[in-house]
């Protein structure tokens, strides 16, 4: 795949305001300054002694190491960050860190690890009454039932993610969800289908500004992925160049 995930963080409303702008910056694909920030964030919070920012803090830093495909770190410190937990428990936050081993755990191709993450922080979502971290949840078990080549448990799974989502209101979510479909689609080599999919998640960010054109980007990345392997090159590659040219512009206007 071209495109990135459309990643959604269901954490990303709930933290401190330092953890949110540190999902802001991962949404932007500014890894770097996400990872800085969440380091520094981590020191303050060992000097003041604040145990569930620290635990927060471990978090990002792993949901970091997990967008610069540093997988071993990201599965590592995500433990970390859940044993730290323990000392004053949290089931959101217990169940959003799980959720990210379960991430780690199946880039790794640890399926059993994964399931095994996965269905623990369904549980607890689902105890907690947490709507947008179950659906979250079960777009990542979309990518993992891809993963194994189970194409039509991926779509079903990822057809109730997208469900969720709009019952909750996450736009964000709802593009996260479309691009699972849009895989699983593609996969089956139903590519009306997955353009139809591509076309929802690129309908969500076109006309946005902030981390909305970066998201932009990803998904006219997705919609190039789908016209290529449809055979309709020409229209890949534009698709592909207005995505660059979005970036480019960003480029500048932070340059300028």
């Amino acid at each position: 795949w071209l495109a990135l995930a459309m990643e959604f963080d269901e954490t990303a409303k709930l933290g401190p305001p330092w953890a949110t702008a540190i999902s802001e910056l991962i949404a932007s694909d500014e890894v770097d300054k996400a990872l800085a920030a969440a380091k520094d964030a981590f020191l303050r919070c060992v000097s003041t002694s604040d145990g569930k920012g620290k635990v927060a803090a471990l978090h990002a830093l792993a949901k970091v190491h997990l967008c610069r495909h540093e997988l071993q770190d990201a599965f590592e410190i995500a433990e970390r960050a859940l044993a730290e937990l323990h000392k004053s428990p949290d089931d959101a936050m217990e169940g959003s860190i799980m959720h990210t081993i379960a991430k780690a755990s199946a880039a790794l191709y640890r399926f059993q690890d994964a399931d095994e993450f996965a269905k623990e922080a369904l549980r607890i979502f689902q105890g907690s009454g947490s709507r947008v971290g179950e659906a979250a949840l079960l777009a990542t078990m979309a990518g993992m039932s891809l993963r194994r080549d189970r194409r039509q448990d991926a779509l079903k799974v990822a057809k109730q993610s997208l469900a969720m989502f709009r019952e909750c209101g996450e736009r964000d979510g709802e593009a996260h969800a479309l691009h699972a479909m849009a895989r699983a689609n593609m996969a089956m080599r139903r590519y009306e289908d997955a353009m139809r999919d591509a076309n929802q998640v690129l309908g969500i960010y076109e006309g946005g500004g902030g981390a909305a054109v970066h998201r932009h980007s990803r998904a006219l990345l997705v919609v190039a992925d789908v016209r290529a392997a449809m055979g309709e090159h020409e229209e890949a590659v534009e698709a592909a160049s207005r995505a660059v040219e979005l970036l480019d512009g960003v480029s500048r206007v932070a340059q300028a």
